[in-house]
């Protein structure tokens, strides 16, 4: 059942079994929470965040039964820390 929904959200095992654990365990509730603070993936691992931020999206919205209001409130807050991270808007 984990595999299936790891593929269904286009999230390999690892970073699906991360998600659901810092979800129960840990309080991770937007996709902030989990790949800023609970996994650390923006940090220390920018390849994997960037490369999975929209499955991970996908996948908290779809599991908490996000509005579209409320998805686009938490995309709007991850890419805001994105930019802050990765000083994307100094870079330009």
């Amino acid at each position: 059942m984990e595999d299936e929904q790891a593929e269904q959200f286009g999230l390999p095992k690892a970073v699906w079994a991360s998600l659901r654990y810092a979800m129960a365990y840990e309080m991770a509730l937007t996709p902030v929470d989990f790949l800023l603070r609970r996994s650390a993936y923006m940090l220390f691992d920018i390849e994997v965040a960037q490369a999975y931020k929209d499955n991970v999206v996908e996948a908290m919205a779809s599991i908490l039964n996000w509005s579209n209001e409320e998805r686009a409130i938490h995309e709007e807050e991850l890419d805001k820390q994105w930019r802050l991270v990765t000083l994307a808007d100094v870079l330009k």
